[in-house]
C-alpha cells in the first residue's frame, strides 16, 4: 500500500500537488487500485490500513470497528464498488447501513 499526493500541471505549466491524497494498493484480485482519500496524510494512511484490514478479512465476519469505519468514510470512498475489490463484506455492510438509515429517516437520506 502506498499513500501519496499526485502532481499535475496548472494552466501556466507549474507543477502542483492535488489537495487530497490517494491510496494505491493491490486488491484481492491482484489488480492495482487507486482511491481518493483525505487532505491529511495521517487520515489517508489510517484509511489505507483499514482497507488492508478489509482485504485480509475476506470470507470472515466484518469486525465491528471496521463496520463503524465504513459507515463514516466520505461519500466518494463509500460509493466505491467494494465487491469489485474483492470485499463483499464491505459492500454488504454498506448496503445494510444505507437500508437501516433509510428506515430511520423515512427514506429521506
Amino acid at each position: 500500500m502506498n499513500v501519496y499526493r499526485p502532481k499535475y500541471k496548472d494552466g501556466n505549466g507549474k507543477t502542483k500537488l492535488y489537495s487530497r491524497y490517494r491510496i494505491d494498493f493491490i486488491d484481492g484480485k491482484e489488480i492495482r487500485r487507486r482511491l481518493p482519500a483525505f487532505s491529511s496524510k495521517k487520515e489517508s494512511e489510517k484509511a489505507g490500513e483499514m482497507i488492508q484490514w478489509l482485504m485480509s478479512s475476506t470470507g470472515r465476519t466484518l469486525d465491528p470497528e471496521l463496520q463503524r469505519w465504513l459507515e463514516q468514510i466520505p461519500k466518494a470512498m463509500r460509493e466505491t464498488d467494494w465487491r469489485s475489490l474483492g470485499c463483499c463484506q464491505a459492500h454488504r455492510a454498506l448496503q445494510e447501513s444505507r437500508w437501516t438509515a433509510s428506515l430511520t429517516t423515512g427514506g429521506n437520506r
